[in-house]
Parts: C-alpha cells; structure tokens; sequence
C-alpha cells in the first residue's frame, strides 16, 4: 500500500497514528485483520509467536524512518515479525536481538531464523546479535557514529525490571523522533514499567494501546505504543493523539 511519507523528514507519529487503521479491514473490531495478506503469507511459511496484524503496525512503523535511521527488534525468535518489519520496504536497515544461546544448545533455531531471513530477501539488511539484550544495549554505546533507532520493539522479558531496562538503555540511541512498540502490553508488569519511564522522561508519551480479546488472534498479548521526541516544545499534544481513533481494549 503506498505512503506519501517524505523522505528526509524526522519521522511524523501523527501521521503513523493517522496512516494506520487504513492498514487494515474491520478496524475497531475483534475482526480486524491487515488489508494485505502479505503478512499472513509470511506466518504460514515461518513459524513465529506474532500476528499478521502487529507485522502489518510495524511495516509502517518502518516506513515511515527517515534517512540512516535503524529498526531495532529485541527478541526476534526465527525472525518472523523482523521479516514483516522489512517486507517491501527498500533499503531499511535493522538490528535484530535475541539470545539463543541462553536456550538454544543446538542452534538449530538460529539457524531456523537466517533461513528465514534469506528466504524473503532481507538477511542483507540485519545485523544480528546472538547475545542478551542487555549486552548488545550496553555494546551499542560504542558504535561510531551513534545509531539513530527510529522504531524499536521489544519484544522480549516482560518482568518490570526487564521493561524498564529495555527502555532506560535505549533512550540514548532513539531518533530525535521515535517510535517504541513493546509487546505483552496486557502485563501489569509491562504496564508499570511504561508508567515508570514515561513519568520520568517527558520526552514519551503513550499514544496507542492494541489490546486483544481471548480467542482472537489479533494484537497478540497486547501491544503498547509510545512516542519519543527529544525536545519537548515539539512533543505532539496528548489530546491531538487521544482524539483519534484507537483499536478498543478488550
């Protein structure tokens, strides 16, 4: 589906928040599913844990990065959100991290997850860190030039102290504008820990929150996403973002 994001511009959330139920078929209902089928192609060729509908949020969240600014996916398993991320989507550049050695003594799921990634031409635009997140967060301080993520997902540990350290190391590396999308939004714990940050930091704020009714495999366990801007003079309005439309809770 086309876009008229320009490149060379920060990344506009508003437009991201505005872009997205035309994405998809029966917005606002338990029904609802990605226009594309894309996405649902994908999940019947690569055994994954996400839905076509959070691949389909994520492709536009990536579509809309700006200019040498990184997708960075915290728990990819064999890589099928990290292939819906990149689908058709030029010269995006991603970060993919997951620790298979902490569970995986055959390897075979790394393995699993670089076929995958070949099968659908993007291998050549991850870099992959077989590590914990942590690690590769603490890492990343020494890349030169510092990366510019401009959408991250976490998808990974939902214990709060995990959440909130997903969030306090990667502040450094978000784009001057940025997306965070975090699965398992229907934890306390997660819940909490988003709390936590955003009261801290008035650079975030929640703008979405795609939550799943049981039985429906629509948002997974429940996705929370919030926006990030450096300088809070140009933070969009909480009421301009709450006036809009939002997938109901279940």
């Amino acid at each position: 589906m086309t876009n008229n994001i320009t490149r060379g511009e920060l990344m506009d959330y508003l437009k991201f928040i505005e872009m997205l139920p035309k994405q998809y078929e029966n917005w606002g209902q338990d029904s609802v599913k990605p226009c594309s089928d894309k996405f649902q192609e994908v999940l019947d060729r690569v055994q994954g844990t996400t839905t076509a509908n959070l691949m389909q949020l994520i492709n536009l969240a990536v579509s809309c990065l700006d200019q040498g600014e990184i997708y960075c996916e915290i728990g990819t398993y064999q890589g099928s959100s990290l292939i819906g991320a990149l689908l058709d989507q030029g010269d995006r550049q991603a970060y993919g991290v997951d620790n298979f050695s902490e569970w995986d003594e055959s390897s075979e799921s790394y393995e699993t997850l670089i076929e995958n990634l070949t099968q659908f031409n993007v291998l050549d635009r991850v870099e992959f860190y077989n590590e914990d997140f942590e690690t590769f967060l603490l890492n990343l301080r020494d890349r030169q030039p510092t990366p510019k993520v401009g959408v991250y997902f976490y998808d990974c540990a939902y214990d709060y102290r995990s959440q909130l350290i997903g969030l306090l190391f990667m502040k450094n590396f978000l784009a001057d504008r940025a997306l965070v999308i975090v699965n398992n939004g229907h934890w306390k714990t997660v819940q909490q820990a988003q709390k936590d940050f955003i009261a801290a930091h008035p650079e975030c704020q929640a703008i979405a929150e795609l939550s799943t009714v049981v039985g429906e495999a629509t948002f997974g366990n429940g996705i929370q996403v919030l926006s990030w801007t450096s300088s809070s003079d140009k933070r969009y309005s909480a009421a301009s973002v709450q006036s809009r439309d939002r997938q109901p809770v279940g």
